[in-house]
């Protein structure tokens, strides 16, 4: 415990001692987390499903062009998400707030 301690800086003994504590609100509190998880990954499977849609109807029409102009678009914006979750990432661990 010690040595996690100050490899976090303290943090994990904030997380622990409240757990043992009141390990009912240990679970609650990770239930929320799960279901906060659990939340964001079926919105990015809807959004995924969304942009191959998008390719796919565009190939069953016969818009091949269409299609890869879609695929272009797609990887763009994945590209973009990449990047952002880096810098925020990168902005955690310098400790730095994401919204500025």
């Amino acid at each position: 415990m010690a040595a996690a301690n100050q490899a976090t800086g303290g943090e994990a003994a904030k997380e622990i001692i409240p757990a043992i504590s009141d390990p009912a609100s240990a679970v609650v509190r990770t239930g929320k987390q799960l279901s906060t998880s659990i939340t964001k990954t079926q919105k990015s499977l809807t959004h995924a499903q969304e942009r191959v849609t998008k390719v796919t109807d565009k190939l069953k029409t016969g818009d091949v062009g269409g299609a890869v102009k879609q695929v272009g678009e797609n990887v763009k914006n994945r590209v973009e998400r990449v990047n952002k979750d880096v810098n925020n990432g990168l902005n955690k661990l310098k400790g730095k707030d994401s919204s500025s």
